[in-house]
């Protein structure tokens, strides 16, 4: 999901949300970035000029684009999509972690 723009993951969301039937699982992955990176590369856009939103990221090994949007964020999507969090984790790396969902499906 890191390579969705914020305008799209409700579409995404909505979608996936869709496919699966009520009451079925789903599982993704967000990657989440340092906060101090977040913060120095929507500086880095807006002093180019560049209509950034906060999260960002399209310098540096990131495949060209990536969006890191938070937790409250994303449980905010989830929620407005149909989708409960039933379980979640996380695992930290080198300035960077993933946070697991499992997710269900709400009645349609």
């Amino acid at each position: 999901m890191e390579n969705v723009p914020p305008e799209d993951w409700p579409l995404v969301l909505a979608n996936l949300h869709r496919a699966a039937r009520p009451g079925g699982l789903l599982y993704l992955t967000v990657e989440e970035e340092a906060e101090s990176a977040i913060e120095e590369a929507f500086a880095q856009l807006t002093r180019r000029g560049l209509p950034a939103v906060r999260g960002e990221v399209i310098d540096g090994d990131v495949a060209g684009y990536h969006y890191y949007p938070g937790r409250d964020q994303v449980a905010g999507w989830f929620s407005a999509a149909g989708l409960h969090v039933i379980d979640e984790g996380f695992k930290q790396e080198d300035g960077w972690g993933y946070r697991h969902f499992l997710l269900q499906s709400t009645q349609q």
